[in-house]
């Protein structure tokens, strides 16, 4: 099984559709257990189109997860979510926007994995100048 995701807008600006295909193309050669796998980046006549793993998770968010687990549940969800971080750092990734919405868990299995790398940011080609240092991007 696979999912598709595609841009909400009918037309989109062209810095959305640059994170999307940012996206693409920080996650297609990921081989960490805990990034979801893109498959391919299809153009439609009117749309991009990501094709993506479905490992049959739901997002923390949607899971509503949120204090309602017991502490040695909590210790072992913060600490799989940290080591899949690491390796993510690892990788020279930031991810930017670390949230509920983005950490996919499969309640059935305990697989956890991060989605959405659409602001994320390869340091090895980060480039800082002419951004505003005082703004942050991404989600606290």
């Amino acid at each position: 099984p696979v999912v598709l995701k595609m841009l909400k807008d009918s037309y989109p600006n062209p810095e959305r559709i640059a994170g999307f295909k940012r996206e693409y193309e920080v996650t297609r050669n990921f081989t960490i257990p805990g990034v979801v796998k893109t498959y391919e980046l299809l153009h439609d006549t009117e749309r991009l189109v990501m094709v993506l793993e479905d490992f049959g998770g739901d997002s923390l968010a949607l899971l509503g997860v949120a204090g309602q687990l017991e502490l040695s549940e909590f210790l072992k969800l913060a600490i799989a979510i940290t080591e899949i971080l690491d390796q993510i750092h690892a990788a020279h990734i930031i991810h930017k926007d670390i949230n509920p919405s983005n950490i996919v868990l499969n309640p059935s299995t305990g697989q956890i994995k991060f989605i959405d790398f659409g602001i994320s940011t390869v340091l090895s080609r980060e480039n800082t100048t002419g951004k505003n240092s005082n703004v942050l991007e991404g989600t606290l």
